[in-house]
């Protein structure tokens, strides 16, 4: 071989890196080709051969031997065993062999993926929630060191199949989702840091192993997909071609759309290897077949025949055939028989020995073995510290909680139960984790339980029964199992339980597989903290995310349903700024705790005293500093509803209010913003110029910003009911065909009214010398205007844009449409008409006459959603990285627009007074319900307050919480106290 020679030449050309070189470099071909002049046809098809090798027994296997030493294969594949027994074995093969050895192992996610005693690095998974190129690559780069370091050449990885199968049995968390895209730029990044250190990156399944509800291992499975939908699964590989990956594994797969051949596995297939591959893709590197004893090729075709058709196909590496002798027979045999070209042979095998060139083979060195471990536990643990870095998001962690019911309170004075759930065959030391419980303890006392797998709801509910009444339960969902079905199901027991959970009081950890998810079915009222990798710290994070110290980074890489598509995201800012310097950690977090148990206890206290002297029924308020809610509570109840069939019952989240006024800003402001950034349309503009209706009333003359600040001259609003009953107006206690339009669950009128009262005010003249009167009849009419100019109504039109895709289920007009009317909290009860009790019904009587849907009254939420959207507001138009408005339009809409009043436009704001408290800052803005309901942000202070209760029920004569201006006090409390 005149090996030394060839090492000297080698140096002269020395190689490139191998993710920056576009072909094989002139040293590695006249490398190939010298070796191959002295190879006799045996020898080039042996080097066609990667052969199995386990580490798990030191030993020399013999059969191993002979077929390095006296068949000349070209490589090995390692499986099982331990890092320094491979070592030792891999040094032994390679100076037996005349050739080195191309080295091949499965390392998806690192050597631990078969090696013992080693850190497992992050799933595909993970990555692909994640989200992060630039973390892709530093895992591609450690990956690549830690197989230098074990003198492993080609691993078989990253998985680039674009899992569009939840069901997939084989690939599911293999893969980095199910976004072609996504898949393409999280692969490509990956292969980079790989082989950046030298090692040939391998992407697979070719063609695409993500559509398939079957194990390739077990059969051959089948990939329905038409040539287009292949389209997305082929995209990746097209990319990772074109960025240079070093090799492609393709896998055995039936694919009627590619192959006309019944039952011929991809693998075999020419049409798939070498006419699309290598021809239609221009994929130039090694082609690598999967494992030839797979059940998909061995369960029809006998090994030495799928050799044969494998480089017939145009495969160049056949992995794990059964027999090297008799496969490189098989191959000598069909090409002396004219079915095997003796040419293409040695292409094949050139372009082996050329990608081992590239590997650094040429001069073939020995593992080091001494501090073999430790040199790659320091490997691992230098991208932990990259992966895991302290931060207020965790890219391995997501928080699906659409009602906003954490983060929890911490040192709220109530209990925890932390309840494990343990698999089969595990014990509960097996399965709790030391650090989420340090994590959890640092908050609150945590009682710690578990139950075992096979538990039925009843025997959770016994082991509750043995533990405070008012804890709050997180249930922990630790799968260990990564394969098999159970990896992608929750017990059925657990879901039976949480669904008849009390949604405030419970929480699911799960961490695992997020397919598991699927068979929840209760994202609407359980959160749910997902995290991606089942090992400590991820724990640990998790349980900092309960809390608020940590939120979730990821993305979901895989729907689950409708609500949680792949790519959502709930990324907000951390309470508690881990980073910044000055105060250490631990004391920042101290004091941040304390302001926030300090504004809890005051205003706990404020709240329970309105509720006892009888200021409101019910209430809810949200407090959110930073993005995150610092303070929730929910007090009071609902009473009886006879005509419904409920009996009295508690105040939850779940309860929604009606806003009242708010809907002024938190819809038609909200859609008016929209209109006038979108359509390039000032608050100058004369409402007559953009909406000929309006040039046919008394008002048509007026701009935009006359309607929005109340300058308009209209009245304050019309006495709709007097005027109808005038007009011979009659109801009904139930609706029918005509009397359809509701004024209260036992009152209906007939549709026509609402016209009339439109025709009403439409008729309305302003007065000539307008001044500040605050008025329904402007946001009306501004209601009306969007519906015009957006051709659709205004609770199609906020919904839409605003509040579906910002996750808001609980936010919107006409709650019994949307689902919500058992959830509705009561707002008035009139003897007019009589409308008697009104609930699920707008209260104001104006938007009630006009359907329900009106610009100044007929929106209801619960505090978190409202909250959500006025965090929106105060975050200049972003929510959760999604921009809804340009922060220049909200600035322009939020300020005080004339010296005739303190108000911007659409929204209030401070008069310097006592609207919402004396001295309130003036960079507050929002509005209030004449229900009860307050909502304002504070951009300056990154504040938002919101507080919403039915102080009109049953009588709108209660003034008391006005009189005593509890919600301004509440405000005033936040201020005082906030960090």
């Amino acid at each position: 071989m005149r090996l030394r020679q060839i090492f000297w030449l080698y140096i002269i050309c020395a190689p490139s890196f191998l993710w920056a070189q576009k072909g094989p470099s002139v040293a590695a071909q006249i490398w190939a080709d010298s070796l191959l002049k002295t190879m006799s046809l045996e020898r080039m098809a042996a080097q066609t051969l990667m052969m199995p090798a386990w580490s798990r027994d030191r030993s020399i296997r013999p059969d191993l031997l002979k077929n390095v030493e006296e068949l000349g294969i070209g490589g090995i594949i390692f499986f099982q065993g331990h890092p320094l027994d491979q070592a030792y074995l891999s040094n032994f093969y390679q100076q037996q062999s005349q050739i080195p050895l191309l080295i091949g192992m499965d390392a998806e996610w690192g050597l631990s993926m078969r090696l013992n005693d080693l850190p497992k690095y992050p799933f595909a998974i993970s990555m692909g929630a994640a989200d992060d190129e630039a973390l892709a690559l530093e895992l591609g780069r450690s990956l690549g060191k830690e197989c230098r370091i074990l003198g492993v050449h080609v691993s078989f990885g990253p998985v680039v199949d674009v899992n569009t199968n939840p069901d997939n049995p084989i690939i599911g968390f293999r893969s980095f989702g199910e976004n072609p895209d996504k898949v393409a730029r999280m692969a490509m990044s990956q292969i980079q840091g790989m082989q950046e250190q030298g090692i040939l990156a391998c992407a697979k399944h070719f063609p695409g192993h993500g559509n398939t509800a079957s194990d390739s291992h077990k059969e051959l499975p089948i990939v329905t997909d038409n040539r287009m939908q292949l389209q997305s699964h082929l995209k990746p590989f097209q990319s990772c071609i074109d960025k240079g990956v070093a090799s492609i594994m393709v896998a055995h797969l039936e694919i009627p759309a590619l192959e006309a051949e019944p039952g011929l596995p991809s693998s075999l297939s020419p049409s798939v290897v070498r006419h699309l591959l290598r021809d239609s893709m221009h994929f130039e590197g090694l082609i690598i077949t999967d494992a030839l004893n797979m059940k998909g090729v061995s369960g029809k075709y006998k090994s030495a025949t799928a050799c044969v058709m494998a480089l017939q196909a145009g495969n160049d590496i056949l992995l794990f055939p059964e027999d090297a002798s008799v496969a490189i027979d098989s191959i000598v045999s069909a090409i002396r028989q004219g079915k095997l070209d003796s040419l293409e042979l040695r292409q094949h095998a050139r372009r082996i020995l050329i990608q081992k060139h590239q590997a650094g083979l040429a001069y073939y060195k020995p593992i080091q073995t001494e501090n073999l471990v430790d040199s790659l536990l320091a490997v691992y643990q230098d991208f932990q510290d990259k992966w895991s870095v302290p931060q207020p998001t965790y890219p391995g962690l997501s928080v699906l909680d659409p009602n906003h019911r954490l983060p929890l309170q911490p040192f709220s004075g109530k209990h925890g139960l932390l309840l494990q759930w343990v698999p089969e065959g595990k014990s509960a030391n097996d399965v709790l984790d030391s650090q989420l419980i340090d994590a959890l303890m640092q908050n609150e006392h945590w009682y710690i339980s578990y139950v075992p797998y096979n538990a039925s709801p009843s025997d959770i509910v016994a082991e509750i029964q043995e533990f405070p009444a008012d804890c709050f339960v997180l249930l922990a969902h630790t799968e260990p199992k990564i394969w098999g079905k159970t990896s992608r199901e929750l017990p059925a027991a657990l879901v039976s339980w949480l669904s008849s959970r009390e949604p405030s009081q419970t929480a699911l950890l799960h961490a695992g597989n997020p397919y598991a998810l699927r068979s929840l079915g209760l994202y609407n009222r359980i959160p749910v903290l997902l995290s991606y990798e089942n090992d400590s710290r991820s724990l640990a994070f998790a349980a900092e995310a309960l809390y608020g110290r940590m939120c979730g980074g990821a993305q979901l890489p895989a729907t689950l349903n409708s609500r949680f598509p792949a790519g959502y995201c709930a990324k907000q800012t951390s309470t508690i700024p881990l980073w910044e310097t000055g105060e250490t950690q631990a004391q920042k977090a101290q004091n941040t705790s304390t302001a926030y148990r300090l504004i809890a206890t005051q205003l706990d206290e404020r709240i329970n005293r309105a509720l006892s002297e009888g200021d409101f029924p019910a209430a809810q308020c949200v407090v959110m500093h930073h993005g995150k809610v610092v303070y929730q509570q929910a007090v009071g109840s609902i009473d009886a509803d006879e005509q419904l069939h409920l009996g009295p019952r508690k105040l939850s989240f779940e309860h929604v209010f009606d806003l009242a006024s708010i809907t002024k800003v938190a819809a038609t402001t909200l859609a008016v913003m929209q209109l006038c950034q979108e359509k390039k349309i000032a608050p100058s503009t004369v409402l007559s110029k953009v909406w000929p209706e309006a040039s046919h009333t008394p008002w048509g003359h007026l701009p935009l910003s006359a309607f929005l600040t109340h300058q308009s001259g209209l009245p304050a609003f019309l006495s709709f009911f007097s005027t109808m009953k005038s007009q011979g107006a009659e109801h009904r206690i139930q609706a029918d065909s005509q009397f359809r339009l509701a004024l209260s669950n036992s009152c209906f009128v007939e549709a026509r009214w609402s016209d009339s009262a439109w025709t009403w005010i439409q008729n309305q003249k302003p007065d000539p010398h307008p001044r500040y009167v605050y008025s329904d009849l402007n946001m009306i009419i501004m209601g009306k205007w969007v519906e015009y100019m957006s051709q659709c109504s205004l609770n199609r039109y906020v919904d839409s844009l605003f509040y579906s895709p910002m996750g808001l289920t609980h936010l919107g007009f006409l709650p019994e449409d949307k689902g919500m009317d058992y959830w509705c909290v009561p707002a008035g009860y009139e003897n007019n008409w009589p409308r008697q009790r009104i609930c699920g019904i707008v209260h104001d009587p104006s938007a009630a006459v006009l359907g329900g849907i009106s610009g100044n009254a007929g929106l209801f939420s619960n505090a978190h959603e409202l909250a959500a959207l006025f965090q929106m507001f105060c975050d200049g138009g972003l929510y959760r990285d999604r921009r809804y408005l340009n922060e220049a339009t909200i600035k322009q809409f939020s300020k005080a627009f004339s010296n005739k009043s303190h108000r911007g436009l659409g929204f209030d704001r401070s008069n310097g007074k006592n609207n919402i408290f004396v001295g309130a800052p003036s960079s507050l803005f929002g509005h209030s319900g004449f229900t009860g309901t307050w909502a304002w942000t504070d951009p300056n202070r990154d504040l938002v307050f919101v507080f919403l209760s039915n102080r009109t029920y049953p009588s709108d004569s209660n003034k008391s919480l006005i009189q005593k201006g509890v919600r301004g006090d509440l405000l005033q409390t936040v201020y005082q106290y906030l960090p």
